[in-house]
């Protein structure tokens, strides 16, 4: 029989060894601590005066001070399915952690068992009749002296985070798509209005030139000439209404509708929304701490990490305290007696020896695993810096190309003004009338084109630069770690 003192010492040492393996532990935690690598960046396109070293606003889509954009952006916020899927994988990280930080948690089970039998005993005539009654309460916690647990729960928090950064990541792709699902609507009407516009001046030009061979002033060259250049230039209108129904298609289904069901207020935007100032950049280290992608490989980084520790931390030995009470008894009657309970206490040591090839293998994986994760983050930040400095470039490029274009397209426009007077008159060949009107139609195009070209490049240095979601991601990833905190303590409490 186990003497009390001894029975009190032992309880003093279970609770010593869990308040000891809760708090500060009897050792550091197996495998390596994570350290956030070293970055820095410079941006060298963002020198020209397009940009301005503003950090780029949360929500940068409202520059454009356009209140259509600023619903559509709206509603594809709160309805997109790409969204919602992405919003399931965080919730499917956060349920993932909070599974592995309850290993933290003791263990509980119950048992109740009731059994009648008959039976013979050796010696005695007749049957017995023999009745059982047991009922047992036990508890095990496990003691994470090696740091498994902890270096667990350490590889799901990055987890989390990684998803969250994947969620900001999502959100910054779907309101970049939105806006130029919007701009390639507002830009296929522009090209559609510059096209019947050039239009009207062939038909112009054909009733011109058919009255003027009515009257033998011309030849009926000219009008078959002029009838050809009409219809070449009737012939992109079909074009560029498929853009534009695409492109309604493409922003209903970012809306989270069906194709059909786009905004009609959309179809008949004719102006694509532009800044008229210079795009706030930020700096390049500010880049690297705002771009989601980058903050979600560096947190794939720390998981892959800590996922070392865990493989090293399950060669040692676990250590795990039990703790039962029952009662056994022929009758319930009896179960409540003290003389029919039981109880137990101690530690259970488990140890498994692998084999030693298929361990240092999966330590070999572990560290793989994190090289392969460093070489991705650092992959990440290179891309992050190239993506932005082509797009800055590209930009600051387009928007001098429009201004020749702008001013080709103005000289073009007088140059036929010119022509046109002349033929009139007949001081001019119907050829100098339509090198002039084709001069002036491509110029026309191309500075549609170009101006679309401008308010595209402005939503792809946004993407670039992270959308200006970088203090979002990152108050979002806190709060999903300060939420598993307090769920976690408010488990230990109850």
């Amino acid at each position: 029989m186990i003497r009390p003192v001894t029975v009190r010492a032992q309880i003093v040492a279970v609770v010593i060894c869990a308040m000891l393996s809760g708090g500060c532990s009897l050792f550091h935690p197996m495998g390596p601590d994570y350290r956030r690598p070293a970055a820095q960046a410079t941006f060298d396109a963002s020198r020209s005066s397009a940009f301005s070293l503003e950090s780029p606003p949360d929500r940068w889509w409202e520059l454009y001070q356009d209140a259509s954009l600023n619903h559509y952006v709206a509603i594809a916020l709160r309805e997109n399915r790409d969204l919602r899927a992405a919003a399931s994988r965080l919730s499917i990280a956060e349920s993932l952690l909070d599974q592995v930080a309850a290993q933290q948690l003791p263990s509980t089970a119950v048992s109740a068992s009731l059994e009648r039998s008959r039976s013979t005993i050796p010696g005695e005539l007749g049957l017995h009749v023999h009745n059982s009654v047991a009922v047992t309460l036990g508890a095990s916690y496990e003691i994470d002296l090696f740091g498994r647990i902890r270096r667990s729960i350490e590889a799901s928090q990055a987890d989390v985070e990684e998803q969250q950064y994947t969620f900001a990541a999502t959100q910054i792709q779907i309101v970049a798509n939105t806006l130029r699902a919007y701009l390639n609507v507002c830009n296929a009407n522009a090209a559609l209005v510059a096209t019947k516009r050039t239009i009207k001046i062939d038909r112009d030009t054909y009733a011109a030139t058919r009255r003027l061979a009515d009257g033998g002033g011309t030849s009926q060259l000219d009008v078959t000439r002029a009838r050809a250049q009409l219809e070449s230039d009737e012939a992109t209108v079909p074009p560029l209404e498929a853009q534009r129904t695409a492109a309604l298609y493409a922003l209903a289904t970012l809306l989270g509708r069906q194709p059909d069901q786009f905004p009609q207020e959309a179809s008949q935007c004719t102006k694509p929304p532009t800044l008229e100032r210079p795009i706030p950049t930020g700096d390049g280290l500010a880049l690297l701490r705002r771009r989601p992608d980058v903050l979600q490989a560096e947190r794939a980084l720390a998981s892959a990490t800590a996922t070392i520790g865990v493989t090293e931390a399950s060669l040692y030995p676990q250590i795990t305290v039990g703790l039962s009470i029952g009662s056994a008894a022929s009758t319930i009657p009896n179960t409540l007696r003290a003389a029919s309970r039981t109880w137990s206490i101690g530690p259970l040591l488990q140890w498994t020896f692998p084999n030693q090839a298929i361990a240092r293998a999966q330590l070999r994986e572990a560290g793989a695993n994190a090289d392969l994760a460093m070489s991705t983050y650092e992959n990440t930040v290179l891309t992050a810096l190239k993506e932005t400095e082509t797009a800055l470039d590209s930009y600051a490029r387009e928007l001098d190309h429009l201004a020749l274009v702008q001013r080709t397209r103005d000289s073009n426009q007088t140059a036929f003004d010119q022509a046109n007077n002349l033929y009139r008159r007949g001081a001019t060949s119907f050829l100098d009338l339509l090198s002039a009107q084709k001069s002036l139609a491509l110029s026309e195009q191309q500075l549609v084109a170009s101006a679309g070209s401008v308010a595209t490049d402005q939503v792809t240095v946004f993407l670039a630069l992270g959308g200006g979601w970088g203090d979002y991601a990152q108050r979002a990833a806190e709060q999903a770690k300060a939420a598993t905190e307090r769920r976690t303590s408010q488990s230990v409490l109850q």
